[in-house]
């Protein structure tokens, strides 16, 4: 029996390559083709076809999820079977995009769903805490390309009254599973199914953006703008509705008994041994002691946010940390550790504190000998929370198609090493002068002293003198050398 099905937005879970590959245990065999803003073509489960039209919701004349041979509605027992469940009564790991009086749009995010038969496998587990029993996934498939996206089609029941619906899943090695799905009553009008597929992310052109370096690109949506000017530097991208992609966001950050804070500390020592009355400022900069992945984001870059806050900046308010998993670090830095955080932060810009979910992958690692300094690294997504689920998709899709080029790296791994070589030798030079000021320091006080005793001892001398002639003038008598015998004699003034 045909099944006439419209998915407005499998664009967004499945790329343009061919999909021919079933999923595991479902006796699919199926073909998709591209086609205009998503895919068209046959899954044949059991030899019998399910087309699936990508087409626009709203203009479908019947509800694509009915089973029915007639175009007769029978709206009027909706209102007693599908009502949908209030949000408090969702599955777990479930949130509502959109719902109607017939059916309901949801999203779900299953981290440790590595593949489309796991994601299956927790899709149905969950559904079935929210309908009368574990749905059936009748129809599946698979991309044959990246085997990471899928779609499959299921019935079940309602309070004992027949719903169906259409799921799509996109699989991430470091995230697991983004889950999206739509289900509503057979008989429920089309425009009302257009409406929940209108909540599900979308499937948009995009246009590729040239760096003006020439080192890279990367595809953007309408409305998207890429803050950065080389693609080997650190990128924000911003989304019209406070979406955000981060790319390689460096913080370099020093020890505090690294050699930096050393220095000043032993300068300062010195220009108070010295009796200097006027000390220099600390260096500015982020100073903590290393942190794995895990504790940055709990401490560090709270604190470093806290800062932003005292000066009157935009920051950000961390807050419960949803899940966190170990991931695979840079295999070219050594000593590296990194890990994969999704959690609720709070943005506070301009007057407005407005609750986000975030997903990162963290970077920490020492940088140079260990001892001076280290680095976090930052890459990953956020957008306020009614929209974060919704467009996840749409940011991963774009960072997909970032592309480097190699020379361009190259030259920016040289261009660092200079940096963090300059950022040394400066130390190093700031240590110089200080100890160079602080010797010239010792040296004018040492000749001002030779002075003071110098001009003292002449003082002294010139008193002698006076006194003595002073003496010889009362007595008559004066003691000279002569010159001619060299011997010395008293002679009579008088």
């Amino acid at each position: 029996m045909n099944l006439p099905v419209l998915l407005a937005c499998v664009a967004v879970c499945l790329t343009a390559s061919c999909i021919a590959d079933p999923v595991a245990g479902t006796g699919v065999e199926s073909e998709l083709r591209a086609e205009g803003n998503g895919f068209k073509g046959n899954i044949q489960p059991n030899n019998a076809a399910f087309p699936l039209t990508a087409a626009v919701a709203v203009a479908a004349t019947k509800n694509p999820l009915d089973t029915t041979t007639g175009t007769e509605t029978r709206h009027e027992e909706a209102n007693d079977a599908a009502q949908p469940t209030p949000t408090s009564a969702l599955p777990g790991g479930f949130a509502e995009l959109g719902v109607t009086a017939t059916g309901r749009a949801l999203t779900a995010r299953f981290a440790t769903a590595k593949s489309v038969d796991e994601a299956i496998q927790r899709t149905g587990d969950a559904l079935g805490k929210l309908f009368d029993a574990k749905p059936q996934f009748d129809k599946a498939a698979v991309d044959s390309r990246t085997k990471n996206r899928g779609v499959a089609s299921f019935s079940a029941t309602s309070k004992g009254k027949e719903i169906r619906g259409i799921v799509m899943f996109s699989i991430d090695v470091q995230s697991g599973a983004s889950v999206n799905l739509v289900y509503s009553r057979p008989d429920a009008p089309a425009t009302e199914v257009g409406t929940l597929m209108a909540t599900l992310p979308v499937n948009v052109p995009m246009k590729t953006y040239r760096f003006p370096d020439g080192s890279g690109s990367v595809d953007l949506p309408r409305g998207w703008i890429v803050e950065g000017l080389s693609a080997t530097e650190a990128i924000v991208i911003r989304g019209p509705e406070g979406q955000a992609i981060l790319n390689n966001i460096q913080m370099p950050i020093a020890m505090p008994t690294g050699s930096i804070m050393t220095m000043y500390q032993e300068n300062v020592r010195r220009m108070r041994q010295f009796g200097a009355r006027q000390l220099p400022p600390p260096p500015t900069g982020n100073f903590y002691a290393y942190a794995s992945p895990e504790e940055s984001l709990k401490t560090v870059l709270p604190d470093i946010h806290e800062k932003n806050k005292k000066a009157r900046k935009d920051y950000t308010e961390f807050g419960e940390i949803i899940s966190a998993a170990k991931a695979e670090p840079n295999p070219f830095i050594p000593n590296a550790e990194a890990g994969v955080f999704y959690f609720r932060s709070v943005k506070h810009k301009n007057g407005q504190a407005i609750p986000h979910l975030e997903m990162h992958r963290i970077d920490t690692f020492r940088t140079g000998e260990g001892k001076d300094f280290w680095n976090l690294c930052l890459n990953g997504f956020y957008a306020p929370e009614p929209i974060f689920q919704r467009d996840l998709p749409l940011m991963k899709d774009i960072i997909a198609t970032f592309r480097l080029d190699p020379d361009a790296m190259r030259q920016k791994g040289i261009r660092d090493q200079k940096q963090i070589d300059a950022l040394l030798a400066d130390g190093q030079r700031q240590h110089e002068n200080m100890l160079a000021r602080g010797r010239q320091y010792q040296q004018d006080q040492n000749e001002h002293f030779n002075r003071m005793q110098a001009n003292d001892q002449a003082r002294r001398q010139a008193r002698h003198d006076a006194n003595s002639d002073f003496i010889e003038m009362i007595g008559g008598y004066r003691t000279v050398y002569n010159t001619a015998t060299g011997t010395s004699q008293s002679v009579n003034y008088y």
